[in-house]
């Protein structure tokens, strides 16, 4: 499933794409969605962060799957999310809205929160697995703590209601609370078997290099 727009609207969507062999897999659903629809703003308490939230046009295309060889059913997610370092709190609620979408299009599936299928999940996260504290230690991201655990505390430093940025000279404070998803992942190259290839960083450039783009 392709993710493309035309129109005077259609250079806002960062585009996602999912490609898969029929002669393996059987396409049973499939949706696009924009994060912004789906981001954690029903108690947000600042307009400025809510109006930035919502004027990113990131998206995720997803499929419900059936393997042909093994009749197994699940489902494939890929996603691009918002590329400025400086505004953490905006990626940390779109890793939220991953997750509630997921939840959403599952449920549509007829899966139950409780009996949810297995999940693959990949994109470009443009974030890095930890974020660095001080000269002794790191801390793990929000993406990874969120997708890891299921929830992120609200004095996590990159948690939106941590996160200490001013926009249009007016300090952002939206009073989420803790974030919770109802999928608990494991990355990839955490398990024995693919550990060995974890990359040191999936993008360089002359300022930065990192690894940015996951699979779960």
């Amino acid at each position: 499933m392709k993710d493309h727009s035309s129109g005077g609207q259609g250079h806002r969507n960062i585009g996602c794409a999912i490609f898969c062999n029929p002669s393996k897999l059987t396409v049973m659903s499939s949706k696009r969605v924009h994060l912004k629809d789906f981001a954690p703003l029903s108690n947000c308490r600042s307009h400025e962060f809510y109006v930035d939230v919502q004027s990113k046009s990131n998206t995720m295309v997803m499929m419900l799957v059936k393997i042909i060889a093994t009749n197994q059913t699940l489902v494939i997610a890929n996603t691009h999310l918002f590329w400025n370092p400086e505004r953490e709190d905006i990626k940390t609620a779109q890793v939220c809205s991953v997750g509630l979408a997921l939840t959403h299009f599952c449920e549509s599936c007829g899966y139950s929160k409780e009996d949810l299928p297995p999940l693959i999940l990949c994109g470009d996260f443009n974030g890095t697995p930890s974020r660095a504290m001080n000269d002794f230690g790191s801390q793990r991201s929000a993406l990874f703590e969120l997708l890891m655990n299921g929830a992120l505390p609200m004095d996590h430093p990159d948690h939106p209601d941590k996160f200490h940025v001013l926009v249009r000279d007016r300090p952002v404070c939206p009073r989420l609370g803790d974030l919770r998803i109802d999928w608990t992942l494991q990355n990839i190259f955490d398990g024995l078997q693919f550990k060995r290839y974890a990359p040191l960083f999936t993008t360089k450039t002359d300022d930065f290099q990192g690894w940015i783009d996951h699979i779960w």
